[in-house]
Protein backbone atom coordinates (compact mmCIF):
# COMPACT_ATOMS: atom_id res chain seq x y z
CA UNK A 1 0.00 0.00 0.00
CA UNK A 2 1.43 3.36 -1.03
CA UNK A 3 0.84 6.59 0.91
CA UNK A 4 0.99 10.09 -0.53
CA UNK A 5 0.86 13.51 1.12
CA UNK A 6 -0.77 16.22 -0.99
CA UNK A 7 -0.86 19.87 0.06
CA UNK A 8 -0.98 23.41 -1.26
CA UNK A 9 -2.37 23.77 -4.75
CA UNK A 10 -3.94 26.95 -6.11
CA UNK A 11 -6.04 27.52 -2.97
CA UNK A 12 -3.13 26.64 -0.59
CA UNK A 13 -5.05 23.78 1.05
CA UNK A 14 -3.78 21.94 4.13
CA UNK A 15 -2.16 18.53 3.69
CA UNK A 16 -4.09 15.32 3.24
CA UNK A 17 -2.79 11.74 3.08
CA UNK A 18 -4.17 9.31 0.52
CA UNK A 19 -3.64 5.53 0.50
CA UNK A 20 -3.40 3.68 -2.81
CA UNK A 21 -3.17 -0.09 -3.35
CA UNK A 22 0.01 -1.12 -5.13
CA UNK A 23 3.32 0.64 -5.54
CA UNK A 24 4.29 3.45 -7.87
CA UNK A 25 6.91 2.64 -10.50
CA UNK A 26 9.92 4.93 -9.89
CA UNK A 27 9.68 6.41 -13.39
CA UNK A 28 5.97 7.30 -13.16
CA UNK A 29 5.07 10.79 -11.91
CA UNK A 30 3.01 10.77 -8.70
CA UNK A 31 0.16 12.71 -10.34
CA UNK A 32 -0.13 10.15 -13.15
CA UNK A 33 -0.04 7.23 -10.73
CA UNK A 34 -2.75 8.77 -8.56
CA UNK A 35 -4.95 9.61 -11.54
CA UNK A 36 -4.62 6.03 -12.78
CA UNK A 37 -5.11 4.23 -9.45
CA UNK A 38 -7.53 6.36 -7.39
CA UNK A 39 -11.13 5.29 -7.02
CA UNK A 40 -13.89 7.70 -8.05
CA UNK A 41 -14.63 8.30 -4.38
CA UNK A 42 -11.00 9.15 -3.58
CA UNK A 43 -10.82 11.52 -6.54
CA UNK A 44 -14.03 13.28 -5.49
CA UNK A 45 -12.77 13.68 -1.90
CA UNK A 46 -9.50 15.19 -3.14
CA UNK A 47 -11.33 17.56 -5.48
CA UNK A 48 -13.54 18.74 -2.61
CA UNK A 49 -10.56 19.08 -0.25
CA UNK A 50 -8.48 21.13 -2.68
CA UNK A 51 -11.26 23.29 -4.11
CA UNK A 52 -14.94 22.33 -4.05
CA UNK A 53 -15.93 25.52 -5.87
CA UNK A 54 -18.25 24.84 -8.80
CA UNK A 55 -16.84 26.02 -12.15
CA UNK A 56 -13.42 26.91 -10.66
CA UNK A 57 -10.55 26.23 -13.06
CA UNK A 58 -7.79 25.98 -10.43
CA UNK A 59 -6.82 22.41 -11.33
CA UNK A 60 -7.86 21.09 -7.90
CA UNK A 61 -5.54 18.37 -6.56
CA UNK A 62 -3.45 18.16 -9.75
CA UNK A 63 -1.62 21.38 -8.79
CA UNK A 64 -0.84 20.25 -5.24
CA UNK A 65 2.63 19.47 -3.93
CA UNK A 66 2.88 15.66 -3.84
CA UNK A 67 5.17 13.49 -1.75
CA UNK A 68 5.32 9.72 -1.41
CA UNK A 69 5.60 8.69 2.24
Amino acid sequence: MAQFLLSGGFHNSPGVIIFIKGSRPPTEPISGFLARKMSEGQQKKLEEHFCGIASCSCGSWTRAAMEEL
